[in-house]
Formats: structure tokens, sequence, C-alpha cells
């Protein structure tokens, strides 16, 4: 299986930023996961960067496993 370099960084900063903002709750932690994944495209099609819907399921996809051990 040979995943894009880009995808696994996008995967890191979601699990970054869901352990970063978890302290304060995990609604709050989700949010951020989802906002960064958001935001990164929108930087990205402000600045001429490519736009790749995947880089934003992959960056939650990141925070999902912080999600999964709240259960």
């Amino acid at each position: 299986m040979n995943i894009p370099h880009d995808k696994l960084l996008h995967t890191l900063g979601g699990t970054l930023t869901f352990a970063m903002i978890h302290p304060l709750g995990l609604p709050w932690a989700l949010g951020a996961v989802m906002a960064a994944g958001v935001g990164k495209e929108i930087y990205d099609a402000c600045t001429g960067g490519d736009v790749d819907p995947y880089d934003v399921l992959a960056t939650w996809m990141g925070g999902a496993p912080g999600w999964w051990c709240q259960a």
C-alpha cells in the first residue's frame, strides 16, 4: 500500500491538533481538527496551492483515533 507523503502529513496534523486541544474537551478537539482540515485547504486555495478534498479527509481521520478512544 502506497500512501502519499502529503496525506500522511495531513493525518499527523490532525492527530497532533487533537492531542493539543483535547485537554479543553472533546468537542473543542473535534472542532479544532475539522477547522484545521478545512482551513488548510482554504489557505491552499488562496495561495495557489493544490486544493484536494481528500486532504481534509486525511486531516479528519488523524483526529479520529482520539475520538474513538473516548468511548
